[in-house]
């Protein structure tokens, strides 16, 4: 089935422009339509664009919240390929906020 993608098509070209905001409106529209035509898979992928671009502002939190929100979705669908995708982020942000941690307590 063909189905319009949710959100890696525009947010290549806007990560390289650093035009995050363009980018975050362009997902968030996409998962609107793929709430109406109820489609789990294109907004799994939408939440885990979300994700990156959270990860890419470093907000390890929401990037967390996103890719968590994605897994649980490939999840319940029986994605095994997919979720391998926001389980990656999810070890990516644990690394990159044991460095932040770490760098804190060295501050102390």
């Amino acid at each position: 089935m063909d189905r319009p993608d949710p959100g890696n098509a525009g947010q290549p070209a806007y990560r390289v422009e650093g035009d995050y905001e363009k980018a975050r409106a362009y997902i968030l529209q996409s998962a609107q339509m793929m709430r109406k035509i109820e489609d789990p898979w294109a907004l799994a992928m939408a939440a885990f664009s979300m994700g990156m671009l959270a990860y890419l502002e470093r907000d390890y939190a929401q990037a967390q919240e996103q890719y968590e929100e994605s897994l649980v979705l490939w999840e319940s669908m029986g994605d095994r390929f997919f979720i391998l995708l926001p389980t990656s982020g999810l070890a990516d942000v644990a690394r990159q906020r044991a460095d932040y941690d770490r760098r804190i307590a060295s501050t102390e």
